[in-house]
C-alpha cells in the first residue's frame, strides 16, 4: 500500500471512529463473540489495565473504548482487520477488568497511557480506532505524539 493510501485508510479510521464505531461497537458488545480473542493485563504508569490481542500480522491496530465498555466491545469487528494489521483493543483504567485508581482521568494521563501501552507490548507505531471518549483521548494522542 503506497503512503498516499495509507493517510487515507488512517483518515477514514479517525472518521469511522467518530461517527460509526459508536453503532458498532454496541451491536458488537450485543453479540459477544471473542473468537480467537486473548486477554492481557500490562501495569503502565503504575495502573493495571485490561487488554484484548485479536492477533494478526502488520502495522498495530489499537481500539480504543467508549465511556464504561470494556475492548471486548470490539470482539465482532477487531477479528476483521486481523488480515491487515495486528489488532488490540484497551480498557482504559477505572473501566471493564482495568485498576480503578482514585486519580489519572484527565486526557493527558489517558493519553500517556495509551502511550505506555504501545511500549510495554514493544509497538512502534499504531492506528488508532475510538468512539465517545476513546475518540477524545486519541485525539489528546496525537496532539502529544505527533509523528
Amino acid at each position: 500500500m503506497s503512503v498516499p493510501v495509507l493517510n487515507i485508510a488512517r483518515w477514514f479510521l479517525s472518521v469511522v471512529g467518530v461517527f460509526a464505531l459508536p453503532l458498532v461497537a454496541h451491536i458488537a458488545a450485543q453479540n459477544h463473540n471473542a473468537g480467537s480473542a486473548r486477554d492481557g493485563f500490562v501495569t503502565v504508569n503504575t495502573v493495571r489495565l485490561h487488554y484484548v490481542d485479536w492477533g494478526g500480522t502488520g502495522q498495530a491496530l489499537l481500539f480504543l473504548t467508549g465511556l464504561g465498555d470494556s475492548a471486548h466491545s470490539f470482539d465482532s469487528l477487531a477479528p476483521r482487520f486481523t488480515d491487515r494489521f495486528r489488532v488490540l483493543g484497551l480498557t482504559r483504567r477505572g473501566q471493564g477488568q482495568s485498576a480503578k485508581p482514585a486519580s489519572g482521568y484527565d486526557p493527558r494521563s489517558l493519553a500517556e497511557d495509551i502511550r505506555a501501552f504501545l511500549d510495554a507490548m514493544q509497538i512502534q507505531r499504531a492506528a488508532l480506532a475510538g468512539f465517545s471518549a476513546g475518540g477524545s483521548e486519541e485525539t489528546q494522542f496525537a496532539g502529544m505524539y505527533r509523528q
